[in-house]
């Protein structure tokens, strides 16, 4: 219902001496306006309650096609519920109407005695009352650790739900032993493309989006999942997704939803790292963690794939699992939510901590480049936690890395959780010289691999710092050196032919359509590109050829040829290899891009990288990091992004202590 003209609810203060909360229950029938009183309880000794855990605003995805005609909802608490003791109004949101009456009609069908007694956020907590705010959020762990169970609402049924559950039903009954089959392969019955379009716009749903969603699935007992009238069961949702991620279907469904956003998908929409439509795998990790994969630095790896209204709630909603398995080890690194900070200050302290438990810097490494204006402030070396994923660390905190770089040199933590400034000791690896085109410069029809090849073909010595081919060096760069979840060897060098290829035949194809469309100039254009690009190819081939990673101009004809046979042994080797090797690439270069430094050596790093910035070795990183001079005398520096530099990964550079100097990040 729209606002009502009766009195606004007042809330009275919660005793500030013992953990109090309020809970509520529904007075009214199913049919009737929502009605509900609310009685304040000991957490200490509850009655039988349980928790909502849905969205405040719209559930859906609204950039996605939709045969409903329904508007969009707003988060804005415009609606309201009668508080039947005084009949005063208390505003809530209207999905949160929607799921009020979906409770009704669950307790009306409940044969047992029901638990009648709910917890709900937006009503249960005074919103308007910051202090009170902060106090239950830090008590959030405890409420829903003592529900008798946790009902998720998606919103309201629509189009995709039934062929969704459809399609979950069939990816579940898949064998584990199937999941590392080529999709092609998997012979799931009943399932068509448009199914699987449906499935992943059911995933779209707001819900899974949500930054609280990670400590309720965390701490809930048991979790009831409902979609208008429809149960689905969590573990339905967990197993479906397992085999999208281990089959590599996940790539499919996110085109599909890039596709339909989009009638020219640009690769930045249809390929992001990661999105909703794996984060509820993350539930299914954080249940089984322990120790380290809890660690404050990894959490807040996590909340990079969640949204939150309130971007201090990417610290706060995490809290409770941090504080969960820290037991005897808090000491005196603590946060609490303070509704009374600002996100400057949020943000500042929980990295600080993150530094301060792991005695390292890996947390470093989710700072991503340029700022938006509402963190512009925040000091270079504080990752922007509001903002999302845009690319694949190089380092994930508390996890484990091939890379295994370590300056010798002490790293000391810092102490006061409110500064500003990062004191490290480090040593200058080398100053950045070119910069080549970013991931969709190449992958979005723009022909600039033309640049990223010339980038190898003006190289201006004979051998690589490390002794290596530059050849070899430079497409080990473009993908870090991993290839197939294992560093890169002949296979790798061998599937990169396939990208070549394949870029080349895409503009080709784009040449096809420009024409079709009488797009003569632009077509010429391109044809032009096009030329140069493979004059740069047959140069390079010609002087790495030995190598095999370049192929010639032949070789990329004979692909094409191999490619239109379709199922023969031949296509699908080729097929793997191009899939795969354009995975890798788009792992370690979205959001990057190559460099060359005054030596020789290549990098990638943000895109935000420019010559003169300058690649360093810091003690207490795992991974190399780009800073940026602040000063003229060259002690403050501001840090640009962790990144790959070929030959230094893994111990190859090393620095006496002469060459170390102490800096400090601002």
């Amino acid at each position: 219902m729209a606002v009502g003209s009766s009195q606004e609810y007042v809330y009275t203060k919660l005793a500030k001496d013992r953990k109090y909360i309020r809970l509520l229950e529904i007075k009214s029938g199913p049919e009737e306006p929502t009605r509900i009183s609310l009685q304040e309880v000991d957490l200490d000794s509850p009655p039988l309650y349980r928790c909502l855990s849905y969205t405040w605003g719209d559930p859906l995805d609204r950039s996605l096609p939709s045969l409903s005609n329904e508007k969009q909802m707003s988060s804005n608490r415009d609606h309201y519920v009668k508080n039947g003791k005084d009949g005063s109004d208390i505003r809530v949101s209207e999905n949160l109407v929607d799921a009020l009456q979906q409770i009704r009609r669950i307790q009306d069908a409940e044969t047992e005695a029901p638990v009648s007694s709910w917890w709900i956020d937006a009503i249960c907590i005074d919103q308007d009352d910051a202090e009170e705010r902060s106090s239950q959020v830090s008590m959030m762990d405890k409420i829903y650790q003592r529900a008798v169970g946790v009902l998720v609402w998606l919103g309201k049924e629509d189009e995709n739900t039934g062929v969704a559950i459809k399609v979950m039903k069939s990816l579940a009954r898949v064998s584990p032993a199937l999941t590392k089959t080529p999709r092609r392969d998997l012979e799931i019955q009943d399932v068509c493309p448009q199914d699987l379009f449906q499935y992943a716009a059911f995933l779209q749903r707001q819900w899974f989006t949500r930054m609280w969603v990670i400590q309720e699935s965390f701490f809930s007992a048991a979790t009831t999942v409902f979609c208008g009238k429809r149960e689905i069961k969590w573990a339905l949702i967990q197993e479906s997704s397992r085999v999208v991620s281990q089959t590599g279907m996940d790539t499919l469904l996110k085109a599909y939803v890039g596709y339909t956003k989009e009638f020219s998908p640009d690769v930045g929409t249809v390929k992001l790292p990661d999105n909703r439509l794996s984060n509820q795998l993350i539930f299914g990790s954080l249940q089984k963690a322990t120790g380290e994969a809890l660690s404050l630095g990894r959490l807040l790896y996590y909340t990079r794939f969640f949204e939150a209204s309130d971007p201090r709630d990417k610290v706060f909603a995490i809290l409770g699992l941090w504080k969960s398995k820290r037991g005897d080890r808090a000491g005196k690194i603590d946060i609490r939510p303070d509704y009374n900070k600002d996100l400057l200050e949020v943000y500042i302290e929980a990295t600080t901590a993150a530094i301060q438990e792991s005695g390292n810097l890996d947390i470093l490494s989710l700072v991503e480049g340029p700022r938006r204006e509402a963190t512009s402030r925040l000091p270079s070396w504080v990752p922007d936690y509001s903002q999302g994923a845009q690319l694949y660390p190089i380092v994930q905190p508390s996890a484990p890395s091939p890379y295994q770089l370590r300056l010798h040199a002490n790293f000391k933590a810092p102490e006061d959780p409110k500064m500003r400034l990062l004191v490290v000791d480090g040593f200058e690896i080398d100053v950045v010289e070119e910069v080549g085109p970013t991931y969709s410069d190449i992958m979005n029809g723009d022909s600039e691999l033309r640049s990223l090849l010339n980038m190898l073909l003006t190289y201006p010595q004979t051998h690589y710092p490390t002794g290596e081919s530059p050849c070899d060096a430079f497409w080990r760069t473009l993908i870090k050196d991993t290839f197939r979840g294992s560093r890169a060897g002949v296979e790798a060098r061998l599937a990169f032919p396939a990208f070549i290829m394949q870029r080349l035949r895409e503009t080709r194809d784009q040449i096809g359509i420009l024409e079709d469309f009488d797009e003569r100039n632009l077509a010429e254009e391109l044809s032009d590109i096009l030329r140069e690009t493979g004059t740069t190819v047959e140069r390079l081939s010609s002087r790495y050829g030995e190598e095999k990673a370049i192929p010639t101009l032949d070789e990329i004809k004979e692909m094409v040829r191999i490619e239109k046979e379709e199922d023969s042994p031949e296509e699908q080797q080729l097929e793997s290899d191009r899939k795969d090797i354009e995975e890798s690439f788009r792992i370690a270069y979205f959001g990057r891009r190559l460099f060359r430094t005054a030596q020789g050596y290549f990098g990638i790093a943000s895109q935000s990288i420019v010559p003169g910035d300058r690649a360093w070795l810091l003690a207490g990183a795992r991974v190399p990091f780009v800073l940026k001079t602040a000063d003229e005398d060259g002690e403050r520096w501001q840090l640009v992004s962790e990144a790959y530099v070929h030959g230094v990964m893994r111990g190859e550079s090393s620095a006496d202590e002469r060459s170390v100097r102490r800096i400090c990040l601002v």
